[in-house]
């Protein structure tokens, strides 16, 4: 997916092995609902979120075999990651997390402009899932052009169309 490399300072690469203590601060940064919630002391907080992180890996893995798993880097450093799945028919954003001190600035939408632009160039669709309880990041694939196709209680089904 060579679309997501430029500009210099905005790039992807595959994740490694040596990346996986920041995946884990990083989902760590997306679970502040389970601190919040969990009155448990800090190292069980801890302990459940790095549970929680297998999990979701293991589902992933399990539901998208073929997804490819980028680490994003702004300047070199890293910032956030993708799961993207480009099934025939489809590509799939599966997963896609920002540290909190880099959101807001314009780096969801740039990646999503990529992924749309990698859609297009293979005809497809781009789609998506959103937690309901995350509406900042509903307004994002809303002002990017994504339309609401599904909804349930828990996540909102989206897609758009090159």
């Amino acid at each position: 997916m060579t679309i997501l490399t430029t500009p210099a300072t905005l790039t992807t690469r595959p994740a490694q092995p040596a990346d996986e203590a920041f995946l884990q601060r990083l989902y760590a940064s997306t679970r502040d609902d389970l601190r919040v919630l969990v009155a448990l002391d800090p190292a069980s907080v801890d302990a459940l979120i790095a549970m929680q992180a297998q999990a979701q890996a293991a589902g992933y893995r399990g539901v998208y075999p073929q997804a490819q798993y980028l680490v994003v880097e702004r300047d070199g450093a890293p910032v956030g990651r993708l799961v993207v799945d480009e099934a025939p028919g489809a590509t799939r954003l599966v997963d896609i997390s920002l540290l909190p001190e880099v959101r807001g600035q314009g780096l969801g939408a740039t990646l999503l402009r990529r992924l749309q632009a990698a859609a297009a160039l293979r005809n497809v669709p781009l789609a998506l899932s959103v937690l309901r309880t995350n509406p900042r990041a509903r307004q994002l694939y809303l002002a990017c052009g994504f339309a609401v196709v599904a909804e349930d209680a828990v996540r909102t089904e989206m897609v758009w169309q090159s």
